[in-house]
């Protein structure tokens, strides 16, 4: 997988990481999918890209979301956006028409966009919407940290090792049974 910055405008920008085409079997370790699947957790939102010059734009997609669902972790879940790209070659009818067929498959609600990489058409207008899913799935996170009391703070049990650090005015004082036995023993 490729990472990338992508920036909008002055203040707004994506980090996306480009994942080349999943196989079928992906899920299961053929071909490199496994490694590409590990990378593909860490997103937080997940923009199929779909060439519309295939034979079949709705198996291809049907092929990566079965994937990603048979991975050790549902990725299905994640926001999603579908994109049609390289329609500069094709008439207004048939993107339509494709877009028709993959709105029968793809969840409800999620996006659907026609586009051009190579000429630029639709692309601002997706990278924007992309931009507020991305912000979208941010605040949502934040919520659920926020509502569970804030971060999780991991702590190590109390034994006779376990040692404290504390700032007193300009100084700092480490207290603790192990620590302090040692310090005694030591010709500072």
């Amino acid at each position: 997988p490729n990472l990338g910055v992508v920036d909008l405008d002055k203040q707004n920008s994506l980090l996306l990481a480009d994942v080349p085409g999943l196989i079928e079997g992906a899920s299961q370790g053929k071909g490199l999918g496994d490694d590409f699947l590990r990378h593909v957790e860490r997103t937080s939102v997940l923009l199929h890209m779909i060439d519309a010059y295939q034979d079949d734009v709705v198996s291809a997609y049907k092929t990566v979301q079965k994937e990603l669902q048979e991975y050790q972790v549902d990725l299905t879940t994640r926001p999603q956006a579908v994109v049609l790209n390289k329609i500069d070659g094709l008439d207004d009818e048939i993107i339509a028409s494709l877009q028709k067929e993959l709105a029968k498959v793809i969840p409800k609600g999620t996006k659907q966009y026609a586009i051009s990489a190579q000429s630029g058409i639709g692309v601002k207008a997706m990278l924007y919407d992309v931009k507020k899913l991305v912000d979208a799935d941010r605040a949502k996170i934040a919520e659920e940290i926020e509502a569970s009391q804030g971060l999780p703070v991991i702590t190590l049990p109390e034994n006779e090792n376990s040692w404290k650090a504390e700032k007193v005015n300009n100084s700092f004082v480490i207290t603790g049974r192990k620590i302090e036995k040692f310090a005694e023993r030591t010709d500072f």
